[in-house]
């Protein structure tokens, strides 16, 4: 199921975390949510940020638990492009990353080409997934430069 059409469900994400063997609590699903109705790949930090104005008791720590939480039960992966801390994508459909070397922004990138070498025997090693990050830059900062 893609969460992200069901990002202001609350009984659906109720039910993928149930389904993840997590219990549904009000912070997780504030959390999860606001993974899912960003397209920014938020650190830790914006999620508190964006989480506080609708659970003004969560604290950063929370936030923190919450985020290994969603990760471990296989809700949200972690993207952590350019070695810089971490950061989140609730997006599990088979996609890439485009990352701006110069201001950080992180694209989605639906390449359906690279979903047919899976899976494939890499001299005993058995891929499951393949992620690319394609770093340049963007528009944006394109612009900026010329």
């Amino acid at each position: 199921m893609d969460l992200r059409t069901h990002a202001h469900d609350g009984d659906r994400l109720a039910q993928a975390c149930r389904e993840a063997g997590l219990k549904a609590t009000p912070q997780r699903l504030a959390v999860l949510k606001a993974l899912l109705i960003s397209h920014e790949h938020p650190g830790p930090e914006a999620v508190f940020r964006q989480v506080r104005g609708e659970l003004s008791s969560i604290s950063l720590a929370t936030v923190y638990k919450t985020l290994d939480a969603l990760e471990g039960a296989g809700l949200v992966e972690r993207v952590t492009p350019l070695s810089e801390g971490r950061r989140y994508d609730a997006n599990r459909t088979p996609h890439h990353h485009l990352v701006c070397t110069a201001c950080g922004r992180i694209e989605d990138h639906e390449d359906p080409t690279l979903a047919p070498i899976l899976p494939v025997d890499l001299g005993g090693f058995l891929a499951r997934a393949v992620r690319v990050e394609v770093l340049g830059s963007c528009a944006g900062c394109r612009r900026q430069e010329q």
